[in-house]
């Protein structure tokens, strides 16, 4: 693995890979609901699911599964499973809470369990190293001109039509991060140390 991806002060894990569509994969504090096959290749996504459920409470690393890409990505989310129901027809349908990007310290797979990998990653802190030491009015100028940038590619939008990448014009960028902060409001940020985000 690459030795400068990595961080020294934050543990490694293994999880159960997960591979979705780059459609239903989930932003950090985005649920989706994924609708999951038992046939064929899809089966082994449920196997996932349930080595998730009995090995791991449930978390799980997502990851896209990218048409003619070699080899599996480096990076992903850490989901929890919040609900799944179980269809007559063996298919399931699953809810993904996304908690975290993760990184995954090797391509290749811890080990393959039942058709599917279970791969060892690395959560990716909130800050990168540099960026928490940076000044807080430094920070508060690049979040300034990136809203400023997001509402410019929402109007761009909205003139255009176009909305093949991604959605900009329905919410503003500062509406977009407090729905995902009250989503993860329950969950212990790297960045925050024990105390509350600012």
């Amino acid at each position: 693995f690459v030795r400068g991806l990595l961080y020294r002060e934050l543990p490694t894990r293994s999880l159960a890979v997960l591979f979705l569509t780059p459609e239903e994969m989930p932003c950090v504090g985005q649920k989706v609901d994924v609708r999951l096959n038992r046939s064929g290749d899809n089966a082994s996504r449920i196997a996932a699911i349930d080595y998730a459920i009995s090995h791991d409470n449930g978390l799980i690393a997502c990851v896209p599964d990218l048409e003619g890409a070699v080899g599996i990505p480096w990076g992903g989310v850490a989901a929890e499973l919040t609900d799944m129901i179980r269809l007559d027809t063996g298919d399931a349908i699953v809810r993904l809470r996304a908690l975290a990007a993760v990184r995954l310290v090797t391509r290749h797979p811890a080990r393959q369990v039942e058709g599917f990998m279970v791969a060892l990653l690395q959560e990716v802190p909130e800050w990168a190293p540099g960026e928490s030491s940076a000044a807080l009015e430094e920070c508060e100028e690049q979040i300034s001109a990136l809203g400023k940038l997001f509402a410019e590619c929402g109007e761009l939008q909205r003139r255009s039509g176009f909305n093949a990448a991604g959605d900009f014009s329905m919410q503003s960028l500062a509406d977009r991060c407090d729905a995902v902060l009250d989503e993860l409001s329950d969950v212990q940020m790297l960045g925050s140390k024990g105390q509350e985000a600012q």
